[in-house]
């Protein structure tokens, strides 16, 4: 069990850094494109939806101790 329990980890580890990586790329993407209302509304609910998951799977790393 504790190789699955491993695996699990590093895979949310991993699935972490990704939407870490996507919202840091988005709030880029956000600020410039303030001009472009209609995009920038939709890349902030982009923003918003990727910020959730990073902390579900934050919550979930938490959970397995890690």
């Amino acid at each position: 069990m504790d190789a699955q329990r491993r695996t699990l980890v590093a895979w949310r580890r991993d699935a972490h850094a990704m939407d870490r990586a996507a919202v840091d790329n988005l709030r880029q993407q956000v600020r410039r494109t303030t001009d472009q209302p209609e995009l920038c509304e939709r890349l902030q609910q982009q923003l918003a939806q990727h910020d959730r998951h990073r902390e579900k799977v934050e919550d979930c790393l938490a959970r397995l101790g890690a």
